[in-house]
């Protein structure tokens, strides 16, 4: 699958699960930035990662996944993500 393939996928979950509008630059949203990017919305983001990406995160992997970039990094390590 294409990196472009991946992007799209990953972008498509932080939208649906923070509810970001398709003007938000998805790749500079932090955990910190966003007050809807509460307990319960992390929740369904790492739902619709792990069902976007056929992975299960482990319960470390779960808790540093506070940014795109880091969400990639961790999906690199479970093999789903192309090496850049």
């Amino acid at each position: 699958m294409t990196i472009a393939k991946q992007e799209e996928k990953l972008s498509s979950a932080f939208r649906q699960a923070l509810a970001l509008s398709s003007k938000v630059d998805v790749k500079a949203v932090k955990y910190t930035d966003l007050k809807q990017w509460d307990s319960v919305a992390h929740l369904m983001l790492v739902a619709a990662v792990e069902d976007a990406f056929s992975v299960r995160l482990d319960p470390g992997e779960i808790v540093e996944m506070n940014s795109y970039g880091k969400a990639v990094t961790i999906l690199q390590k479970h093999g789903v993500w192309p090496n850049e």
